[in-house]
């Protein structure tokens, strides 16, 4: 008994942490990669060799086909990818450029032809691919969108304000806002929700708080993709009787990698305010400034360490900084006598 009552604050544990690792695993980012693999009578081609490479990181993971001729590759990152397929008494097939996007699953058939496995049929470009594998229905949001999209505030750049262009995405709150502000995020209706029932996830992990707004705005210069997830979305994002805005953020590969953003507004840049003008009030120095830059690679230390293929590095910062004023005019009346308020007043007190 005494030996059983030591070990059970630790099996406690372990069970604690197995229900925490269900828990975060829950929902993800990631999505897959899936296909039937058939020569060219349509007969599928079992106990091939799939291989697929992150063309980025030059990462790697392989499979088998199995006796039904499918392959399936899940909990896949979001990025570019080659698919490369390998039988005996076949061409080695090869197949780049494969996209796949936050919580996207995509289906590569391939069909394999006769020769050596020393030959290789390349294929780079064909109808793009479709996610056959749920009925989900979301829209992805690129860098090149985040980037070129209006996503300039008043207070900072926001990727939840390019999120309006959406289907079914209607913002109820006030006006555009930046990274300073989670409320008015908040404040959007999904497929006819109510407002203020929508989930955020970054990287797989929820970031929303008790009143539904996000806890932290990424900045735009880490984010990768962000996908605004309608409806008919897979149990596992749960939590949300709304929509789900799914981030993920940029990660360094073999390449060293950066960019830098800069903006501001001058106060000469800018007309006075109409009152302020005809009280002969100086225009306000308030200037603006937002700035944000980031850099991605592999780790190395010259003779000590090689991080290319292995190891890699992101980082990002963005900053916003702008003084204000408040003015204004009061409109005073002149100061009256008891004795003047009284005949005022009288004649009103005679009808």
């Amino acid at each position: 008994m005494l030996k059983l009552s030591k070990q059970f604050p630790v099996l406690a544990l372990l069970c604690c942490l197995f229900i925490c690792e269900i828990n975060g695993l829950a929902q993800s980012y990631q999505g897959g990669i899936r296909g039937l693999v058939t020569d060219s009578s349509q007969a599928v081609v079992a106990k091939a060799k799939v291989t697929l490479t992150d063309e980025g990181k030059h990462t790697s993971r392989t499979t088998t086909v199995d006796d039904a001729g499918q392959y399936v590759f899940t909990l896949v990152d979001p990025s570019t990818y080659t698919v490369d397929v390998e039988a005996n008494g076949f061409k080695r097939f090869t197949r780049t450029g494969i996209m796949i996007g936050t919580s996207q699953t995509v289906t590569v058939d391939v069909a394999m032809e006769l020769g050596d496995v020393s030959q290789t049929v390349e294929v780079s470009e064909q109808v793009p691919l479709l996610n056959t594998a749920d009925a989900s229905t979301s829209t992805p949001i690129s860098p090149q969108q985040l980037n070129e999209l209006p996503t300039q505030s008043t207070d900072g750049r926001s990727e939840y304000t390019v999120s309006n262009f959406s289907s079914n995405v209607v913002p109820t709150g006030g006006s555009a806002v930046g990274f300073t502000d989670q409320s008015n995020i908040s404040y959007t209706s999904v497929a006819g929700s109510p407002e203020a029932t929508n989930q955020y996830l970054l990287d797989g992990v929820p970031i929303t708080d008790t009143d539904s707004r996000p806890v932290l705005i990424p900045s735009i210069e880490a984010t990768q993709e962000m996908k605004v997830q309608v409806t008919t979305y897979d149990a596992e994002m749960g939590r949300t009787g709304g929509g789900v805005w799914n981030t993920v953020l940029k990660s360094g590969t073999n390449a060293l990698h950066g960019s830098l953003f800069g903006v501001t507004r001058q106060p000469d840049w800018a007309a006075n305010a109409f009152f302020s003008n005809a009280n002969h009030i100086a225009r306000a120095n308030t200037p603006m400034y937002n700035y944000a830059g980031s850099l991605g690679g592999p780790i190395v230390i010259p003779h000590v360490y090689n991080g290319k293929n292995k190891t890699f590095f992101f980082v990002a910062e963005e900053g916003y900084r702008q003084r204000g004023t408040i003015s204004g005019t009061t409109m005073c009346r002149p100061h009256l006598s008891g004795s003047e308020i009284s005949r005022r007043v009288s004649p009103l007190q005679a009808r």
